[in-house]
């Protein structure tokens, strides 16, 4: 592999330059990698050579990573010293260590296809908070299976960054129109 070129693993990984100056290096894997959930169709195997992938990149094994499902609850996992390895905990929606050099991920999408209400997928322009916005949405609104619908908020509306903090008439008369076509 070249120097600066992705390892396989990572394809399709965009890394969240806002991290950089905290010291962390934190990314989305996105799906052109193949799935890490534990959860998929595919076989155990397949996905647990991708998370050994992941961790041969990170620094092999010795890399200290902690991995749980999101279950879009309240609870978090607490990491302290004394141990090493991947560490896979139960449904969680983050980690938080103290020790340097921990490796923690929350994969999302094991989810997004048992929601069966309605929903509206919002995409902000320039939203640092969710990386890529547009394709993050777009594979959401993809993965969804019940009635839903996708809505891109622009920076010539003024309605960019998260939830559209300088354009709050036209962000909620959006969710509102929605919400009239649904209820």
């Amino acid at each position: 592999m070249s120097p600066g070129a992705k390892p396989a693993v990572l394809a399709g990984a965009e890394v969240i330059e806002s991290f950089r100056p905290l010291g962390i290096t934190a990314f989305t894997t996105g799906r052109a990698a193949g799935s890490f959930s534990m959860q998929s169709d595919e076989p155990a195997r397949i996905v647990s050579a991708r998370w050994n992938a992941l961790r041969a990149h990170l620094g092999g094994p010795a890399v200290r990573l902690a991995t749980a499902a999101q279950v879009h609850g309240r609870d978090v996992l607490i990491h302290g010293q004394g141990w090493r390895g991947w560490l896979r905990g139960d449904a969680a929606d983050g980690h938080l260590s103290v020790v340097r050099g921990t490796a923690m991920a929350v994969t999302v999408a094991d989810c997004v296809h048992q929601v069966t209400s309605p929903t509206l997928v919002t995409v902000y322009a320039d939203d640092e908070l969710v990386v890529p916005p547009d394709k993050q949405g777009a594979e959401v609104y993809e993965l969804l299976r019940c009635d839903k619908r996708l809505h891109h908020f622009t920076v010539a509306e003024g309605a960019q960054m998260h939830c559209a903090p300088m354009a709050p008439r036209l962000r909620n008369q959006a969710v509102y129109d929605w919400l009239d076509g649904v209820i």
